[in-house]
């Protein structure tokens, strides 16, 4: 589960259970859930209006609901708006991932020496969109103007994309791959000098620029999902049980 996610439950939850054994109704949760999502930065409007929608539907389905039961509903109904944090997070990785290549990639570009083609990198457990992907050589989709800005002749780079077959960078990001952009994708682009690329073998360039695969964490079984899953609902449950009881106390 992402951090995100549980921290986003928790805390939206926390401000549904407040506000509704407060008996102020809905209106009062409503503004409390909105600050809750606004301290996280990272969402974007989408997002935000997302997981309120779902914030929202779960405080309605509680709203009749005694103090007692309610730690229980909520704690027990909050998979809408664990979703709505997850698809929250996974928008806000893909345009981050995506605006970070964009602008190495402009970067390079305007290098004196331009940099137009890159190696994709390579680890132990590759989604299988993007195993045949990995140690490949891909080209800037605008290489051309990019060399010939910086005064240099593109025939010999037009050459050997052409008889390479070298697909663009561009095209591997894009629908069906989404190299990168993909959610949880650990690969990465390893920037090549053209002049290192147009003189070497595929074999050459990925021995310099990546000896060795990347190691990267093995994604989580079913079993560990669930046991995530369950931790965070006892979380909620003890949290609002907790407030509930010091209300409790406060009103004898």
């Amino acid at each position: 589960m992402y951090r995100t996610t549980r921290a986003g439950v928790e805390k939206t939850l926390y401000a549904i259970g407040k506000s509704l054994m407060s008996g102020r109704g809905l209106s009062s949760a409503s503004l409390a859930v909105r600050e809750a999502i606004s301290k996280f930065g990272w969402m974007d409007q989408r997002g935000r209006a997302d997981v309120y929608g779902e914030c929202m539907a779960l405080a309605k389905s509680c709203l009749k609901a005694d103090g007692k039961r309610l730690p229980r509903m909520l704690a027990f109904g909050f998979d809408g708006v664990m979703m709505a944090f997850n698809r929250a997070y996974k928008r806000t990785w893909v345009g981050t991932k995506r605006r970070s290549v964009v602008t190495g990639m402009r970067l390079h570009r305007q290098m004196a020496d331009p940099v137009v083609f890159y190696l994709v990198s390579s680890h132990q457990k590759p989604q299988p969109a993007h195993k045949d992907l990995q140690g490949r050589l891909l080209v800037d989709y605008f290489w051309r103007s990019a060399l010939e800005n910086a005064g240099i002749d593109p025939t010999t780079v037009a050459r050997f994309v052409r008889n390479r077959k070298i697909r663009t960078v561009q095209w591997a990001m894009g629908d069906p791959h989404y190299l990168i952009t993909r959610v949880n994708c650990r690969h990465y682009l390893i920037p090549v000098r053209t002049s290192y690329a147009l003189s070497h073998t595929l074999t050459e360039v990925r021995r310099l620029e990546q000896p060795r695969e990347t190691k990267v964490r093995r994604p989580l079984t079913d079993a560990q999902r669930w046991a995530e899953y369950k931790d965070l609902r006892v979380a909620v449950l003890r949290k609002l049980e907790d407030l509930l009881g010091k209300r409790m106390e406060m009103g004898k």
